[in-house]
């Protein structure tokens, strides 16, 4: 069932709904005996309908959907291909809009000190309701005098409030993560992240970036200290839009699966 046209689809349940009530509660009170029985029988359908309509039949067909993609991409495809396939019909979550600034800040001893600010928005692209968190996760290398840290790790859900982060874990070999609070979000809604981690590296270093989610044209900006060179962007085959702002700003032009990487390396000039 597709209800298409000028009329919203939630506005046309409704009024499904409402004369569904009416069916049921008219004869019982006027005491109707000629219709035999058939108006109230009538209207608990329409109730029904509607109530299907709203919820379970939305859902379904979103299921049903993706069951037949994953059916017939993965008879066409080798069997090691197959898996593939089903993990990324599997994905709830999609970045609808991701900005990644990241400053490089040559400190003494041969140490550059590395700055990533992180915003997301998060669309639950499913047909369920889902929780997700705001979450955070990076390594500490090493360097003497030098911890990595996370500055602040955030999440705006639907209803517009602020959730900080609640939790920090340091896990094995020194990777830190950093999470908010779970929030619940409906089909089609959005949850919006933000984040500020440091890390310290080498002046001759690389900073890789990954993300668990699939990411819809990330951009990218990076600022570097003048004694060093520096390149910049994505693991990706999609082409990339510079605009030479203040800034430069590299935008991706496609969507990055989980996992793959942003990359920024630099070297002192010379």
């Amino acid at each position: 069932m597709k209800i298409e046209g000028a009329v919203a689809r939630w506005l046309i349940l409704a009024g499904i709904g409402i004369a569904g009530f009416a069916l049921i509660s008219l004869p019982a009170i006027h005491k109707w005996t000629w219709d035999y029985g058939i108006s109230k029988d009538l209207g608990i359908a329409l109730v029904i309908f509607a109530l299907l309509g709203a919820t379970i039949e939305r859902w379904f067909r979103a299921d049903f959907a993706r069951d037949v993609f994953e059916a017939a991409i993965g008879h066409i495809l080798e069997p090691e291909l197959r898996d593939e396939i089903h993990w990324v019909a599997g994905f709830k979550w999609l970045s609808v809009k991701t900005r990644i600034r990241v400053q490089v800040e040559e400190l003494k001893d041969d140490i550059v000190k590395v700055t990533c600010d992180l915003e997301r928005e998060l669309k639950n692209i499913s047909s369920h309701p889902e929780q997700i968190r705001g979450t955070i996760s990076i390594d500490d290398w090493g360097i003497p005098g030098h911890k990595t840290e996370i500055l602040m790790c955030g999440a705006i859900g639907p209803d517009g409030v602020k959730r900080d982060q609640t939790e920090i874990k340091t896990e094995r070999a020194g990777s830190t993560t950093a999470r908010t609070d779970q929030i619940t979000a409906q089909p089609d809604q959005i949850v919006k992240t933000f984040s500020r981690s440091v890390e310290y590296k080498h002046r001759n270093d690389i900073f890789n970036l990954a993300f668990n989610w699939p990411t819809r044209n990330p951009e990218l900006e990076v600022e570097c200290s003048p004694a060093l060179e520096y390149d910049a962007g994505f693991s990706h085959r999609a082409g990339v839009k510079i605009e030479p702002m203040i800034v430069n700003r590299k935008t991706l032009q496609g969507t990055f699966l989980p996992y793959q990487s942003v990359v920024v390396r630099w070297w002192p000039k010379g």
